[in-house]
């Protein structure tokens, strides 16, 4: 039972990305309510999604550290509440340079936390059907727009763009909050295994081409190992498998990259 847990925190992973990546990329929809009441350009009111997408790639180097440190489940925590507060703050502003940072910087700096722990997290609960699993958890991402935004466009005909963004703060934070508290670390089945003299061992259910690395090996080529898968499978590499090479080379000194 507790192995199959992992598909519980497959279904809360893409439940989540769904609500926090549909909640950032609505903006669309929201474009011309805001230029017809506030005056803005479009061109400023599209310039928070473009300091986003560059704030969230930045934020996840941050979030992936943290995650290291503290687990999956606080960072996706401060990562809802960012969102939240990032969109009801958007929601208030009267300036456009305060919506662009709030907007671009507290919503753009909350979605780079969702992808990365989430990942590193379902893939340590997986030694079979990993790549189903990822695929799953980036579906919600991938199906967000096709249920937020249009959502999004019935609230905005109903109460207007601010109510419409504040509701979806709300909703968004309300329902991402208790699914993150259904995400665990990996039991001590899937990681290292101990020996009956104590010491490490190789567990069983790793596959063989996952054994230990020695740490100075990975210190020498650890960061040349994926140049060199994406070599021969170009852009066909599985996600799910590059994932799990890292994820490998990380067991060398006993902690996951």
């Amino acid at each position: 039972m507790e192995r199959n847990y992992g598909w519980v925190i497959v279904g809360a992973g893409a439940l989540i990305t769904c609500l926090a990546m549909g909640a950032m990329f609505a903006l669309p929809v929201y474009l011309q309510p805001m230029a017809d009441e506030t005056g803005w350009t479009r061109a400023g009111i599209s310039g928070a999604m473009t300091i986003g997408f560059i704030v969230m790639g930045v934020a996840g180097f941050l979030w992936g550290t943290l995650t290291d440190r503290i687990g999956a489940r606080p960072v996706v925590l401060i990562a809802a509440t960012t969102l939240g507060l990032g969109l009801f703050i958007a929601s208030r502003a009267n300036d456009l340079l305060v919506f662009q940072i709030a907007y671009g910087g507290l919503v753009g700096a909350s979605g780079g936390a969702f992808f990365a722990p989430l990942m590193a997290t379902v893939i340590g609960w997986f030694d079979k059907h990993r790549s189903l699993a990822v695929s799953l958890v980036s579906l919600g991402g991938g199906v967000a727009p096709m249920v937020i935004t249009p959502l999004a466009t019935v609230l905005i005909e109903q109460m207007g763009w601010r109510n419409a963004m504040m509701t979806t703060a709300v909703v968004a934070t309300v329902l991402i909050l208790p699914t993150a508290m259904l995400i665990r670390r990996p039991p001590a089945a899937v990681g290292e295994a101990v020996a009956a003299d104590g010491t490490a061992a190789v567990p069983a259910e790793r596959p063989l081409h996952c054994q230990r690395v020695p740490q100075a090996a990975i210190h020498r080529a650890g960061w040349r190992v994926l140049p060199v898968l994406r070599r021969p499978f170009g852009p066909d590499l599985p996600h799910g498998e590059l994932c799990h090479a890292v994820r490998c080379l990380g067991t060398g000194g006993g902690q996951h990259l």
